[in-house]
């Protein structure tokens, strides 16, 4: 996207949402990074011999795929085509902070699937890879 159709839709988006709104925007198919750094080496003039690609795996927290909605959440159209407004029940700010106050509190004495546990209660649709976490914790310890 460059930046000029960033902008439009952005402005866009702010003709079209209203208060509390989520908006967000159809990017049409994926594009996979090999094929867009395949695409960038030949633009820059070089060739893929010239310069190599490094696949280094997944990082803590990066994942294949984006889901833009969750079941949970009502999907409408608006009056731009590549732009959905989604809708979730309001949350209690009071329980939201009751839960985070706990989960901090518990966070000095709880194990790994407990603070899981919380955090799942805290977001339901949280989801974690424990190969994932298991790499990250080696690489900070």
């Amino acid at each position: 996207m460059t930046v000029s159709e960033a902008v439009s839709l952005v402005l866009q988006a702010h003709a079209i949402g209203e208060h509390g709104d989520i908006l967000v925007l159809d990017m049409g198919e994926p594009t996979r990074i090999l094929d867009l750094a395949r695409t960038l080496i030949k633009l820059s003039g070089n060739s893929e011999a010239e310069i190599e690609i490094v696949f280094t795996g997944l990082r803590a927290g990066e994942k294949l795929y984006e889901q833009s909605f969750y079941e949970s959440e009502r999907v409408t159209g608006t009056s731009c085509e590549k732009i959905k407004r989604t809708q979730v029940a309001p949350g209690s700010w009071t329980g939201l902070d009751a839960q985070l106050q706990h989960l901090f509190a518990e966070l000095p004495t709880s194990s790994d699937p407990e603070i899981r546990a919380m955090l799942k209660s805290v977001v339901p649709e949280c989801q974690f890879d424990v190969e994932i976490l298991a790499k990250a914790t080696v690489a900070a310890g």
